[in-house]
């Protein structure tokens, strides 16, 4: 089950995967202003709206992803949202007009695996974490003196070998 919702929720963001949404994108908002266009009992403002919604969209579907990866996920995150958008005013639309243009469905949101997985990552992380440390600590705390004391002691203690002469013979 949760594979099947990873691979159902996953769309990994290529160049042409982005081009292709962008595409289908514009075809269908073109298809809605057709209808727009042609409908005269729509009120001005619901007109002014759609008119500024279709010129945003219309600007945004012009520009080609590029084909390096860099901001293709949010250029993806951006279709998916102006398609959520444009089936909203569908609806607005629909309610003065006739729509002959294809009805355009919302994007269905993805169950929130990865939020889970995250969490589920982190939780590992820590536990391993505290294993680490737990077997670096008793290294440490031979290698690193307990206390002053412990150090000042060392250095009172005759050398190995007999006191230091200054002068070599």
């Amino acid at each position: 089950m949760l594979a099947r919702g990873l691979l159902d929720s996953t769309t990994i963001a290529y160049s042409w995967t982005v081009a292709d949404r962008q595409a289908a994108l514009l075809g269908q908002l073109q298809a809605v202003n057709g209808n727009v266009a042609a409908c005269t009992s729509l009120d001005t403002v619901t007109r002014a709206g759609w008119t500024a919604f279709y010129s945003e969209v219309s600007a945004f579907c012009a520009v080609q992803p590029s084909w390096y990866w860099l901001g293709l996920g949010a250029r993806l995150d951006q279709v998916e949202n102006y398609t959520d958008a444009l089936s909203a005013w569908q609806k607005v639309i629909g309610k003065a007009c006739t729509l002959t243009s294809p009805v355009v469905e919302p994007v269905r949101s993805a169950p929130d695996y990865f939020g889970l997985l995250q969490w589920g990552v982190y939780g590992v992380l820590a536990v391993a974490g505290a294993y680490a440390i737990g077997q670096v600590a008793p290294i440490g705390r031979a290698l690193i003196p307990a206390g002053r004391a412990e150090a000042s002691e060392r250095r009172r203690r005759p050398l190995p070998g007999g006191p230091r002469r200054r002068y070599a013979r």
